[in-house]
């Protein structure tokens, strides 16, 4: 407990590392967001003005129609005003043309009367002349004739003249209403163009205020574009550096994962002969296992020999085709357990990093033969739990309490070694897990942590040669560990309680996958306590 310590505090660091990674690229994109709305409000903004310009624009096109219309109007008016003036002119002409015929009218009339006066006087002397009467009587007729003529014709005119005035007059008072009228109109034309001047002037100041306020927007909108550019190309050049870090780092792992996939069978090998050495058990490779059949490498326990057999996934860049490639190298592992002298319970070693490509599958069951999936980690206890099985050999002559201890105790180390197997299993998801999470973190504090992981050492202790660990050994280190988790105030019932909520850690109900693999796995041991027997 006292050496996970400092990985408890690494794993720390790096989830505070994560967090503040999680934090930072949260407010990135929170401000990318505030940009981006800010942008669009400027772009909506700019787009309404642009219709009030547009608008005001077809405004200032009807206005301007208007006021081309008031100026034909205008110049319709004052041309019927001309008109009208020059036919005021000519009237005004034949009104004068026809006084200067009434004045030489009247002219001639006075001549005419003084002619006739004068005649009266000739004829009052011709009376007095008795030899010119007749003449003078005739003259007279004629004279008085002409004269009557005259007057008719005098009268005649004066009734025209009369006519003409009173037409005249009634044109001139008809025009005048017109002119009026007309003038009336062009006052009103003429205050209306003013207005609509006035009107024109306006919407020019206000489009020059709209144009300004559009190109102070297109300003800021151009500005705005520009930081979200940016932003946008900052944000693309972090992505990019995440996807190439995190490529970087899938690959490397994928090379570390398929080196240790390909120096597996190697690797385990030493390690089987390690532990054979350490636990004094037999070891055969194919030179020295004298039966027909020759498994890789098998060891001697209880008189019998158990086969086991180093396999990893053939394809490291296809893992998902291990379950079925790890099946069939289980029904290939039959031939050698069916020979006379071999165990029918084989193990299959695996990497613990393949596991979660296994589907929780880690017991077959061939024929007569059973096969176990273990990892390099579980592979001590279960040769342990081999050793325990040269002893069962002197259970005929032990009592039934003692027999009971026995199986009790083979009870518990199975159920551990299935235990220890699902840890491994989850630890291993979770581990892949936190290294998938990790892959996320800058390229700079990704640098900074493998620095610190290069310089981090997690060895775990030592175990010597001939010094076997002592339970008195373990329970003094418990107790050490032990007082220092009471000296740093940790409550450890309430740790104890807030596992055994844990999933992982309930034995009251498993899964049901893991429920199904510890069924068939108890059986498996029901059925290996009977070949022992």
């Amino acid at each position: 407990m006292g050496q996970n310590i400092p990985l408890i505090a690494a794993f720390c660091v790096f989830v505070g590392l994560v967090m503040g990674y999680a934090l930072n690229a949260a407010r990135n994109r929170r401000r990318f967001d505030e940009d981006e709305k800010s942008f669009n409000e400027v772009q909506v903004r700019a787009m309404g003005l642009q219709a009030d310009h547009q608008g005001m624009q077809v405004r200032l096109a009807e206005f301007a129609e208007q006021v081309a219309q008031l100026q034909s109007d205008k110049e319709k008016l004052t041309e019927s005003n001309a008109q009208l003036q020059a036919q005021v002119g000519m009237l005004e002409a034949q009104r004068l043309e026809l006084k200067e015929q009434v004045g030489r009218l009247d002219t001639e009339s006075n001549s005419k009367n003084s002619r006739l006066r004068e005649v009266e006087l000739e004829l009052e002397r011709l009376k007095l002349h008795d030899s010119s009467r007749a003449e003078t009587e005739s003259t007279l007729r004629a004279l008085e004739i002409e004269h009557r003529a005259n007057l008719e014709k005098l009268q005649s005119e004066s009734s025209q003249r009369q006519l003409l005035d009173s037409r005249l007059s009634d044109n001139y008072q008809a025009l005048q209403q017109t002119k009026q009228e007309y003038d009336r109109r062009l006052m009103e034309k003429e205050t209306d163009l003013k207005q609509k001047e006035q009107s024109i002037k306006d919407l020019h100041t206000r489009v020059s205020g709209l144009e300004a306020d559009n190109r102070r927007l297109n300003e800021e909108q151009m500005k705005a574009v520009a930081t979200l550019t940016l932003a946008h190309d900052e944000l693309n050049r972090e992505k990019a550096e995440i996807r190439a870090n995190e490529e970087r780092r899938r690959q490397e792992a994928f090379e570390k994962r398929k080196a240790n996939w390909i120096n597996h069978e190697n690797s385990m090998i030493e390690v089987l002969k390690n532990l054979c050495k350490r636990l004094e058990i037999v070891y055969h490779d194919k030179k020295t296992f004298p039966l027909l059949r020759k498994p890789d490498f098998a060891i001697e326990v209880a008189g019998q020999y158990v086969v086991l057999d180093a396999k990893a996934p053939a394809d490291p860049e296809r893992p998902e085709n291990f379950y079925d490639y790890l099946k069939r190298q289980a029904e290939g592992l039959e031939k050698y357990l069916k020979q006379e002298g071999v165990r029918r319970d084989g193990f299959l070693v695996v990497p613990t990093d393949s596991l979660p490509y296994l589907q929780e599958r880690f017991f077959y069951e061939i024929g007569a033969s059973k096969v176990y999936v273990v990892t390099p980690e579980s592979l001590e206890p279960a040769l342990r739990l081999l050793l325990k099985i040269e002893e069962y050999d002197i259970l005929q002559a032990l009592g039934p309490e003692a027999q009971d201890d026995i199986a009790t105790y083979i009870g518990q180390a199975s159920r551990m070694i299935k235990r220890r197997v699902q840890i491994d299993h989850y630890m291993s998801d979770k581990f892949i897990e936190l290294l998938k999470s990790g892959e996320a973190l800058p390229e700079e504090i990704a640098e900074k942590a493998k620095s610190k992981e290069k310089n981090f050492h997690f060895n775990p202790p030592k175990l010597d040669r001939g010094k076997p660990l002592t339970r008195e050994e373990l329970e003094k280190k418990q107790s050490q560990v032990g007082f220092q988790v009471d000296g740093m105030e940790i409550n450890q019932k309430l740790a104890a309680d807030v596992l055994e909520k844990i999933p992982l850690n309930r034995d009251e109900a498993p899964a049901p996958q893991i429920a199904a693999t510890e069924e068939k796995a108890d059986e498996a041991e029901d059925s290996a306590d009977e070949d022992a027997s």
